[in-house]
């Protein structure tokens, strides 16, 4: 009888075993893959001078910085960094190249911590990147927030962007990499050839040649370029302008003005470019 039960428990474990095994191997690939996530690999500094206080914790980097830390990389002047803090500061002609957003970001001066997933840009940020479909775009403004790892840019006050869609001023503009999507916010405004266009938020969709507009919205359309008179005569009327040298009637076609847009019940506008 004892012998039969230490079978049958020798069995069970032999089957709890082998159902054991794979979970194993699976966590222990799980922890492997966990261990090569960019946030939990050192940050490596180079620098042509290094000073470290020990009382303060904090070390100096000066001379031909550069941050590493995949798939980031910055240089400057000069970085500041405290030991057991997340934090650090970033100054003098400051870059900061992210591969991942496949996005270079220029400044005087920046702070960032947690191994760079967040930084904060001043004096002069500015960012140039491509959307989706490799069409450029920069942006830049007095203050600026990057997050590597949601793809993703915050400007605030001043904020100009120059993309495929036109030109656009705002107060405070969010980049949105994986989605293709530009978020315009306080005052928004953007202009392009055909177009210029006002409201209270107004969204681009950056190589989907769509922009959304919200709240008191306002519109004031142009002729495309193909349909603009191929003469040097204006397309409409102009203030201080002569009339005709003889004073009687124009001999010639009346130049074509563009029409307005009609007005809209509706608080949101779409518009798609040609």
């Amino acid at each position: 009888m004892i012998r039969l039960k230490r079978i049958l428990l020798y069995f069970v474990w032999i089957v709890c075993a082998a159902a054991v095994l794979p979970f194993s191997r699976a966590t222990e690939r799980s922890l492997t893959t966990e261990s090569k996530i960019t946030s939990k690999r050192p940050v490596e500094i180079n620098s042509q001078e290094l000073t470290f206080d020990r009382l303060t914790g904090m070390t100096v980097f000066k001379g031909d910085v550069q941050v590493l830390h995949d798939p980031t990389v910055m240089n400057a002047d000069e970085v500041h960094a405290v030991s057991g803090n997340r934090q650090a500061t970033a100054e003098g002609n400051v870059q900061v190249v992210d591969s991942g957003m496949a996005a270079t970001l220029t400044c005087g001066h920046l702070e960032y911590k947690d191994k760079m997933r967040f930084i904060s840009a001043h004096d002069s940020p500015k960012m140039a990147t491509v959307d989706n479909d490799g069409n450029p775009v920069t942006m830049e403004s007095r203050q600026m927030e990057f997050f590597s790892e949601q793809h993703m840019a915050v400007a605030n006050q001043n904020v100009k962007v120059n993309s495929s869609q036109g030109k656009a001023t705002a107060g405070r503009a969010t980049y949105l990499k994986d989605e293709g999507r530009l978020v315009l916010e306080e005052e928004p405004k953007v202009s392009n050839s055909f177009l210029n266009l006002t409201g209270r938020r107004i969204t681009a969709y950056l190589g989907d040649n769509r922009i959304v507009a919200e709240g008191n919205v306002e519109a004031t359309f142009y002729p495309t370029p193909q349909d603009a008179p191929k003469t040097s005569a204006p397309t409409a009327p102009q203030r201080g302008k002569a009339g005709p040298p003889s004073g009687g009637p124009p001999t010639g076609p009346m130049p074509s003005a563009s029409p307005a847009p009609a007005p809209s019940a509706s608080p949101v506008a779409t518009v798609s470019q040609p």
